[in-house]
């Protein structure tokens, strides 16, 4: 069904400033929108909060050190069929092996974001396009998974 139309009221869009916003600010967001999308799985909504805390973590982190004031867009479709999240900020260029990244050993103490929301989701894509980081989060609603 992926060419039936988007029902209203599922785009939701939101501006995360960091600072004062954080990662809570990000899950709040979320929340507000399961409130008005009700249909979707607890278990699909956890998968896409926790990769949302987890990416949104990583750009606060990373990105907004060398960005002060930076401003994280954070766009949210839900449909029958997935919730497909799109994420820009214009922090610098991320340099990591995306396809060769792998979970760390138990004494690491960073890394696991990545392999994280790669485990969560269904589709993880990081694009670089004109001075933004381009993001892409999808899970698909009620899949089955090994």
């Amino acid at each position: 069904m992926a060419d039936d139309p988007v029902p209203a009221g599922s785009r939701h869009e939101w501006a995360l400033a960091a600072p004062p916003d954080d990662v809570n600010t990000a899950l709040d967001f979320l929340r507000g929108i399961w409130a008005v999308n009700p249909s979707v799985p607890a278990v699909d909504r956890a998968a896409v909060e926790t990769a949302l805390v987890e990416l949104t973590g990583n750009v606060i982190e990373h990105a907004a050190e060398r960005t002060p004031d930076l401003v994280c867009h954070i766009e949210v479709i839900v449909d029958a069929a997935a919730v497909r999240v799109d994420v820009r900020d214009a922090g610098g260029e991320v340099e990591v092996d995306f396809a060769g990244i792998a979970m760390p050993g138990d004494t690491a103490e960073s890394g696991r974001g990545i392999p994280m929301i790669r485990a969560l989701v269904d589709e993880f894509a990081y694009e670089r396009r004109d001075a933004v980081n381009h993001w892409r989060l999808v899970r698909l609603v009620g899949a089955t998974r090994a």
